[in-house]
């Protein structure tokens, strides 16, 4: 597996159009829509981006400047520093971070959703279709009901959460600025990965296996069912860069979120103002263990063209 760049350059800017063209500034936030296109959080641009996979084109779907305006997608509404977003059928959500508000996207019109908190970060959804947001400075976790719109605050706090994302199975799993990830354990916070460096996005795979982003260490781990942590992609010592290729050849600069469909993981990096793909192939597993596969494929190709070379012998 290797990373490769789909979208945006090392300069930041703003231009829709042709994946080549595009230009970004600090994108965060990461989702697909029910059409499979990805939908980005350009917080530097205060706006939502959408990326036609498909046709390889940039397009801008919703803001049009820095401020705090409902209306229409395009023409009015207006983001202050947005950072992440989920989807729930045609319906966008968007942590409207600078404005301290959750905002709501539907049918070309932003409308506000929900107002209260103090630095919303991480949004998603619960099984049952209920909003979370990570509320950063309040040190809590929100729910939203998404028929009534009432907020319920989870009893315990945690310190600066940043990610949120769901397992399958109804777990709730937030990251945080400490570099700690936890999950909902019936009735407080239990901590299951501690690092020394910030952690944003996290998303669990078809795998049961957990990948998140330390964005302070510009790389991406995975824990997996066993708890055993390993590198995924990036450098191993912490060093950023802008650099494509192999999982642990290649380098980020303060990646930021992560998300996937079924052929591919995608990484908004954050600092590099780019978007970065991993093709799976399903090829999963890898990691630290990306030389041994390759030592095998390899041997393999070699074992091919000494067994190649016998039977033309013999055929002589």
């Amino acid at each position: 597996m290797k990373v490769t760049t789909i979208a945006g350059k090392s300069g930041r800017g703003f231009k829709d159009g042709k994946l080549s063209e595009a230009l970004f500034n600090y994108p965060r936030g990461l989702c697909f829509d029910k059409e499979g296109n990805l939908l980005v959080v350009d917080c530097g641009n205060h706006c939502i981006r959408k990326i036609d996979l498909n046709n390889e084109i940039v397009t801008t779907i919703a803001g049009c400047g820095e401020g705090f305006v409902d209306g229409n997608a395009l023409t009015e509404a207006k983001f202050n520093g947005p950072s992440y977003l989920a989807i729930n059928d045609d319906i966008i959500y968007v942590s409207d971070t600078g404005n301290n508000a959750i905002r709501k996207m539907s049918r070309g019109i932003v409308s506000t959703f929900a107002t209260g908190f103090n630095l919303p970060y991480g949004i998603t959804l619960d099984n049952n279709g209920n909003i979370l947001i990570a509320d950063y400075w309040n040190h809590s976790i929100k729910r939203i009901d998404s028929n009534n719109g009432s907020i319920y605050t989870f009893p315990k706090s945690i310190k600066y959460p940043n990610g949120i994302t769901v397992s399958s199975n109804g777990i709730i799993y937030v990251s945080t600025n400490d570099g700690i990830i936890s999950y909902w354990n019936d009735d407080n916070w239990k901590i299951i990965i501690q690092t020394n460096s910030e952690i944003n996005g996290l998303k669990i795979d078809s795998f049961n296996n957990l990948l998140f982003v330390e964005s302070g260490s510009h790389c991406i781990k995975k824990m997996n069912l066993n708890g055993e942590i390993s590198l995924f992609a990036g450098s191993e010592e912490g060093n950023y860069g802008n650099l494509d290729g192999l999982l642990l050849e290649s380098r980020f600069n303060f990646p930021f979120d992560i998300t996937m469909n079924n052929t591919s993981i995608y990484i908004s990096d954050c600092d590099n103002h780019t978007i970065r793909k991993i093709s799976l192939l399903g090829l999963w597993n890898k990691g630290k263990k990306e030389k041994h596969h390759n030592f095998i494929s390899i041997l393999f190709y070699f074992l091919i063209l000494f067994f190649q070379k016998i039977i033309i012998y013999f055929l002589h």
